[in-house]
């Protein structure tokens, strides 16, 4: 029996963390150790080598984020959980579906309130919560890899101590649910507000502008060929609204999680990276 069918993060129970000293050779042979400067981080299951961290930094283990988790599905604060990770574990996620609710922009146009809890191990991200707001627009998108998330600042201090991050992580849940209402109504508004062509252009030419007249003609095709291919989710994509605001939102979203970067690195990039910052960005510039 698959674990995952009883245990949704037993993937990342699996295996922890572990630092510990690295030791080097200088020329002369001799055997140092960089305990006053660096340490190794690797995986307890493959042993495989994650990166380097400070000598005074220190990383919270798997097992502590799970437990945390399930005690926000136990208190019915988060459901639907899952995990994963990237870059072979440097970084990981747990997701959840907060029970404050969800919404329907439109018939067919469901918003549900998800969040996310990021981690990385070397450096690269700090251990923070993430509002589901760029993909949580394309249904289809939840069910290949988990909707995408925009980074909303939210860094939680770096501690193992669960009772600490679990306090924090409700306050940020609160405060999420919060914004979650009023991006519904937000989203209300860009489906009131009619779009054209001519609005589709403006923003693409500020978001995704063609090259300058010195660019190569391959460089101009591959931007051309992005333009249009929002031009079509505008029109043709599951779930398009073409005419309002909305739908704008609704293409620029499809490129993003569908289309954008490759198939290895799209979810990444629309949690962490620049599908993430388009998506919002999108959304800020559609509602001035």
């Amino acid at each position: 029996m698959n674990a995952t069918a009883t245990d949704p993060l037993a993937k990342l129970r699996s295996w922890e963390p572990i630092k510990t000293p690295a030791y080097y050779r200088d020329l002369n042979g001799a055997l140092h150790s960089t305990e006053e400067v660096a340490q190794a981080v690797y995986r307890s299951d493959s042993g495989e080598a994650l990166g380097v961290i400070g000598a005074r930094a220190d990383v919270v283990l798997n097992k502590p984020k799970c437990d945390l988790f399930d005690e926000l599905k136990a208190k019915k604060i988060l459901s639907d959980l899952s995990c994963d990770e990237f870059d072979g574990g440097q970084i990981v996620y747990l997701q959840g579906r907060s029970n404050e609710g969800q919404a329907e922009i439109r018939p067919g146009h469901e918003i549900q309130h998800r969040l996310t809890l990021v981690d990385g191990y070397v450096g690269k991200v700090s251990l923070s919560m993430c509002d589901f707001m760029h993909n949580i627009f394309c249904k289809n998108q939840l069910e290949a890899i988990a909707q995408a998330a925009a980074k909303n600042g939210h860094r939680i201090r770096h501690t193992s101590k669960v009772n600490l991050r679990f306090d924090e992580i409700v306050r940020q849940i609160m405060a999420s649910a919060e914004q979650f209402r009023y991006n519904i109504q937000a989203l209300k508004h860009l489906d009131s507000q009619t779009a054209t062509f001519a609005n589709m252009r403006t923003m693409l030419d500020k978001f995704l502008p063609l090259p300058e007249p010195e660019a190569t003609e391959r460089t101009r095709n591959r931007v051309q060929n992005i333009r249009d291919r929002v031009f079509w989710a505008y029109e043709h994509a599951p779930a398009a609204v073409p005419g309002t605001r909305y739908g704008m939102l609704q293409a620029i979203t499809y490129y993003c999680t569908h289309e954008r970067g490759s198939d290895r690195t799209r979810a990444k990039a629309n949690m962490l990276g620049g599908g993430a910052r388009l998506g919002q960005q999108a959304f800020q510039y559609l509602l001035n």
